[in-house]
């Protein structure tokens, strides 16, 4: 049975690329996160977006430290990963042509699939269906998709209309 670790809104560079930030991210990646991946023998993640925290532009320390602390372990560790974009992964809000990371990630692209399309992945016998952040562009896509994926869970990064995301806080 495949293991896969599930990340999402990492938000590197949050707070304007705050110093305190990013010293948590290095943290958690050091400490806690490869360790844990190491001792549990987990060679897969799926991150479902918000790789990133600013959609106009990338801060040159965040870029590298993000390299640093997360994609260069990630790659000499043989770790792979499957990221869908969120919407601080795009540049734009009505498309997912213009988004950082496809530009950013370049270098890692043995061990890095960027998924920019409603996806079923299979991790040996789990199937997860992938659904990218949802704009005016692919919105019937991703409709369709949840509705007739045939998959085990569907993981997004979505927008709820409504939905109460922490008590009191729609």
């Amino acid at each position: 049975m495949s293991k896969v670790a599930i990340l999402n809104d990492t938000h590197f560079g949050v707070r304007n690329a705050s110093d305190i930030f990013i010293d948590y991210h290095r943290k958690f990646f050091e400490d806690f996160f490869f360790p844990y991946m190491k001792s549990n023998s987990i060679e897969h993640i799926l991150h479902l977006g918000d790789l990133y925290d600013t959609r106009k532009h990338i801060n040159f320390k965040v870029a590298n430290a993000s390299r640093k602390m997360f994609l260069e372990p990630l790659r000499d560790a043989g770790i792979t990963m499957d990221i869908i974009p969120g919407n601080h992964d795009l540049y734009y809000r009505n498309t997912s042509d213009l988004m950082s990371l496809k530009e950013m990630l370049g270098y890692f692209t043995s061990n890095i699939n960027v998924v920019t399309e409603p996806t079923v992945l299979e991790y040996g016998a789990l199937k997860i269906g992938a659904i990218p952040w949802i704009n005016a562009e692919n919105y019937s896509k991703c409709v369709r998709f949840a509705e007739t994926a045939s998959a085990d869970w569907i993981g997004a990064h979505l927008e709820l209309d409504g939905f109460e995301m922490m008590r009191g806080v729609k």
